[in-house]
């Protein structure tokens, strides 16, 4: 019998009573995402679990994203502003703020009258700072905002807008921030502005090795380009390049991975690594006229590509995804569900063809608005009438809809006399049932529905997106009532 010496025992004891942590245990990181689809800040795992829905009534749905700060130095609160992009155009709307139970912190922001806003937190307290333009164009106010004390320590306007200012730079132990005003417009030299906390407004002069000519415009980083899916990850562990698929080739090993497409997106495509670069929040949207993208759609994956959930829309460049910062206590939130918010679909089949819209070829019904939803079939199929119980209408009545009636797609699953239905103006698919003599929302789905159609066995709803089409378990949808019903 061979005898070990005893610091060999030793060593040999610590290792074989070290706990092992599987690799299935350990659990995806948080992210926060605004749904475009229900309202609201959606905080859950990567995959879906201890999913929680926080200020669903404050901030509300539909809006295109959020900009702004995000969440302060505490993790106390969520600070942002509803964006709503169009082709042409970017309306920034009214501030909110709102705390880890999704309460509204602050509600006087609602009367504010503005065109223009930007949002900033100190480095490592409780201020924020509005810079709030006006509808009066040339009227810009400065407001630092103690949320934690609900008061207005500095309140200063100028006749000059904020895009002719330099970026805040804060001096919290001194309790003041500083920016210089370049208002190259109007011929007039640059001059610093010092706000201190206790609403002292210093005016000083800008020296010429200090003045910069705004706006400043950095240079990008050739490696990283969205129009070409091109990323490489902060740490340099990954390369990244193209969409429909994206190409993921570890740089140490050369091992490639393809990733998961988006069923909505089809081009330009960005990613938000987390710490460790295990997962990756992607960004990907679509060509549009002129060349820009179009607004992104957001899905989260893992580095082998195994993981792939699709989480709605938002604007490029705004606050509404993100990694949930480590400052955020998951003892300040709402208790999770096992469930996720958002229902997944259990598959998404992928198709070669493209589809943007609801071909007129394929319209049999038109959406017509009375003090109730009503829908018709067309009268070259069997006449039948279909009773929608919503409060609003998804057309003005100057809509040339209005006589012409709005194209949807519905079907109907017979056993359950369940209907799911889709239009443009609402870009999810709505499953309804029955409720008197009409019938009534219970559920949105997360995706287009330019085609719908239960399966023959009335286990599965398949809706058709822009490159596939995404299937969902009637069993979950039914669960998924169930748990939302009040």
């Amino acid at each position: 019998m061979i005898k070990l010496p005893r610091y060999i025992l030793l060593v040999l004891i610590c290792v074989i009573g070290l706990p092992t942590v599987k690799a299935d245990e350990i659990k995806p990181p948080y992210l926060y995402y605004y749904s475009r689809m229900l309202g609201g800040i959606i905080i859950e795992r990567a995959d879906g679990i201890d999913s929680r829905h926080i200020g669903a009534d404050v901030i509300p749905a539909g809006m295109t994203g959020i900009g702004g700060p995000g969440w302060s130095p505490s993790g106390k609160y969520f600070a942002g502003y509803g964006v709503q992009h169009s082709l042409y155009s970017i309306k920034n709307t009214t501030p909110i703020i709102i705390d880890t139970n999704g309460d509204e912190v602050t509600n006087w922001l609602g009367g504010v009258p503005t065109n223009q806003i930007q949002m900033e937190w100190a480095p490592t307290d409780e201020n924020l700072l509005l810079i709030i333009g006006t509808n009066n164009i040339s009227q810009t106010f400065y407001w630092l905002w103690d949320v934690e004390a609900q008061q207005l320590r500095v309140d200063y306007g100028t006749h000059l807008g904020s895009l002719n200012a330099s970026p805040i730079q804060w001096d919290v132990p001194n309790e003041q921030l500083s920016f210089y005003i370049a208002p190259e417009l109007y011929n007039l030299k640059p001059y610093y502005i010092t706000l201190k906390f206790d609403g002292t407004v210093l005016r000083s002069p800008v020296t010429t090795e200090e003045y910069v000519p705004i706006p400043f415009i950095p240079q990008t980083d050739e490696r990283r380009n969205r129009y070409t899916g091109a990323d490489v990850s902060p740490q340099e562990k990954y390369e990244v390049l193209g969409h429909l698929p994206s190409i993921l080739t570890n740089i140490e090993t050369g091992i490639q991975t393809e990733l998961p497409s988006h069923s909505q997106g089809t081009s330009c495509r960005d990613y938000i690594w987390n710490y460790d670069e295990t997962y990756i929040i992607t960004l990907t949207g679509t060509i549009v006229a002129g060349g820009g993208c179009g607004g992104n759609v957001i899905g989260v994956t893992d580095n082998k590509g195994e993981l792939w959930r699709e989480l709605g829309g938002c604007s490029w460049g705004n606050a509404c995804v993100g990694w949930l910062p480590e400052q955020v206590s998951l003892d300040m939130l709402p208790s999770g569900s096992t469930y996720a918010v958002q229902l997944d679909p259990i598959e998404i089949v992928y198709t070669d063809d493209i589809r943007f819209g609801i071909y007129e070829d394929d319209v049999n019904l038109r959406l017509f608005c009375t003090n109730l939803y009503t829908m018709t079939v067309s009268s070259d199929r069997t006449e039948r009438t279909y009773f929608l119980m919503r409060e609003d209408c998804p057309y003005t009545t100057q809509d040339n809809s209005t006589e012409l009636g709005l194209p949807i797609v519905l079907a109907e699953e017979m056993t359950r006399n369940m209907l799911a239905t889709f239009h443009e103006r609402e870009p999810y698919v709505t499953i309804w049932i029955p409720h008197i003599d009409s019938y009534k929302p219970v559920l949105r789905l997360n995706t287009y529905g330019y085609e719908l159609e239960f399966t023959e066995d009335g286990q599965y709803l398949r809706a058709r997106n822009v490159v596939g089409w995404k299937v969902f378990a009637v069993a979950d949808i039914l669960e998924q009532i169930e748990v939302n019903s009040p």
